[in-house]
């Protein structure tokens, strides 16, 4: 994929600032920025060959698909996901990436690549939102200014304050 735009995450600040985040540790050099979107300008071999040319948002953790957890779609729960970003995998913040084909989902056409680049934080609010069975209407507290502490602020309808 030729990379059209990046976040900067949290996380991705943790790791410059700090040099690691749990038992995740920097020790060589590290592209980072896992929130990615761009053109898909290559394929692999068993990939369809009409996805060249389509815009797509990364999805930045790629499991196994085989274990118990990927098989009943809780893949976030694979103790080995290959997570961009995270030592020792470099990520987005370059001209061109690969990744799987499953985790490259299809940008509509009215979405900027910046835009679509907030796929992955914007997703990560809504299954938040969900888990905590928080409806239109409700009240809630979000703490933090990044882009998954500001999202909600987004999904509020035009009218609304």
């Amino acid at each position: 994929m030729k990379v059209g735009a990046v976040g900067i995450c949290g996380s991705d600040v943790h790791y410059h600032d700090h040099g690691r985040i749990g038992d995740y540790i920097v020790d060589q050099p590290m592209i980072i920025g896992h929130e990615a979107a761009g053109r898909v300008i290559d394929i692999g071999a068993e990939v369809d060959p009409g996805l060249i040319g389509q815009r797509v948002a990364l999805e930045p953790g790629v499991p196994c698909r085989a274990c118990a957890e990927c098989l009943q779609g809780r893949y976030n729960l694979f103790p080995d996901i290959v997570f961009f970003a995270t030592p020792p995998v470099d990520d987005a913040i370059s001209q061109f990436v690969s990744i799987d084909a499953h985790f490259a989902h299809p940008v509509p056409a009215g979405l900027s690549d910046e835009q679509a680049a907030m796929a992955e934080p914007v997703s990560v609010g809504i299954w938040a939102a969900q888990k905590a069975h928080i409806t239109p209407g409700d009240r809630v507290l979000v703490t933090g200014a990044g882009s998954i502490g500001l999202s909600p602020l987004r999904l509020r309808g035009p009218s609304e304050p």
